[in-house]
């Protein structure tokens, strides 16, 4: 099945009343625009709304992703730093609220470091650092 329409069957989900873990329009473009499969290593359930484990971390599950970004509330040109970057999904998010180039992502873990990067940049968010 296409992604685009996974990605908006996802967000729908989430903006449902029986979820409603997305209620801004920003956030809504936003989760739609990001292709989660890139950052997940099982395509077919990328869409899901479940956590993956990848590198001994936890992969944000799609409402938690919303809720956590529902609670910050980002503006276009606001500077966001994301603690715990793990596979990068959270920090690209982010970045088509704020822009790619107002977003640093860090991890303690060297490995997932340089699989958010790579993610990243598979995506189409080179310009995100990540430390």
């Amino acid at each position: 099945m296409d992604p685009a329409v996974l990605r908006d069957d996802m967000v729908d989900s989430l903006e449902h009343e029986s979820k409603a873990c997305v209620e801004s329009e920003a956030i809504s473009v936003a989760m739609r625009t990001v292709p989660r499969h890139t950052f997940v290593e099982d395509e077919r359930g990328a869409y899901a709304d479940r956590p993956f484990e990848r590198f001994g971390t936890r992969v944000l599950a799609p409402s938690t992703v919303g809720r956590l970004l529902e609670a910050l509330d980002p503006h276009p040109s606001d500077s966001v730093l994301v603690v715990g970057a793990g596979v990068g999904y959270t920090a690209a998010v982010v970045a088509e609220m704020v822009g790619a180039r107002h977003v640093h992502a860090v991890d303690i873990a060297r490995p997932l470091v340089l699989d958010a990067r790579g993610n990243l940049a598979d995506a189409g968010y080179p310009e995100i650092l990540v430390d």
